[in-house]
């Protein structure tokens, strides 16, 4: 007589047993202080880690939150403390790739990638960042101010900017000039030259408002990077030659390097009102219609 198999018991499942997502993968900054230009820098890295795995990246450590309100990716969750003792899966050493992209001459956010073993980003790199619209219309904009406790190696002398806003209205009155400004930057003498101060705006009107400007011009500074990041082509920047040509500018920029004292207000209107004489290139990121009102 066959004797029937038993059968198979198959498992259940209680409802409790779920099957848990993998933990989020961690990415440490690693930095004496919080800055807007930094932030910016670590952001392509950080955006290729969530490309890279498709899941979720805990951003934990100095990070802007100024910059986070241009991330377009849900995929980058923002703490501002790292944890006691954990241990990060990626480390992003602000200071440390500061140092070595001086020494190699090398832009920070493509550093910042090789550092934790991710492909250099081509050369400008263009980031899909958010921006809100700022009812103003376009005209000059002008970002003087360096943002940093320790920036005297690259502000421009205000005589110098209140000189160049003159120059320049004296051959488009019309033209408005809008200052970006921080809380506590002093803004009356450009007020009185006829600008505009505009305080502590967010970043995403920031980028609206210098994406479609008539020309953008700057000193080495937080802003400096936003316009890199977010195709700011109208650009002219002032560059410390304290600093290593490519490590932090704006490769579409027009770049005038050199001692802040040595750089002639003469040379920098000329440029202003040459960009200001031509049309704007066919790769602005105006819209075709508003690239004739322009």
């Amino acid at each position: 007589m066959l004797i029937p198999e038993k059968e198979q018991e198959v498992p259940t499942i209680a409802a409790t047993d779920k099957l848990t997502p993998p933990p989020p993968i961690t990415a440490t900054i690693v930095h004496r202080e919080t800055k807007i230009g930094d932030s910016l820098c670590a952001l392509p890295a950080l955006l290729s880690l969530a490309g890279l795995f498709q899941g979720l990246i805990t951003v934990r450590g100095p990070f802007s939150r100024a910059v986070t309100q241009l991330v377009a990716t849900s995929l980058l969750a923002f703490e501002p403390n790292a944890l006691t003792g954990e241990i990060a899966d990626f480390r992003i050493d602000i200071h440390a790739a500061y140092k070595q992209c001086n020494l190699q001459n090398q832009h920070m956010a493509v550093g910042l990638c090789r550092a934790i073993g991710l492909p250099a980003p081509s050369s400008p790199i263009f980031l899909d960042l958010v921006e809100a619209p700022l009812n103003l219309p376009p005209g000059l904009v002008i970002s003087p101010f360096s943002g940093s406790s320790n920036g005297w190696y690259k502000v421009w002398p205000m005589d110098r900017w209140l000189r160049l806003v003159a120059i320049v209205k004296a051959y488009y009155p019309a033209m408005p000039v809008y200052l970006l400004a921080g809380i506590g930057d002093t803004t009356e003498a450009f007020s009185a030259v006829g600008c505009l101060p505009l305080i502590n705006h967010a970043l995403p009107q920031v980028l609206h408002l210098i994406r479609r400007a008539h020309l953008f011009i700057s000193i080495d500074n937080g802003i400096s990077h936003l316009a890199h990041f977010g195709r700011c082509t109208r650009h002219i920047l002032l560059y410390p030659a304290l600093l290593a040509p490519n490590l932090v500018t704006n490769p579409a920029a027009q770049c005038f390097r050199g001692r802040p004292e040595d750089i002639d207000v003469g040379t920098i209107a000329a440029a202003a009102l040459d960009v200001l004489g031509t049309p704007l290139p066919s790769n602005s990121p105006l819209p075709r219609s508003e690239q004739g009102a322009a």
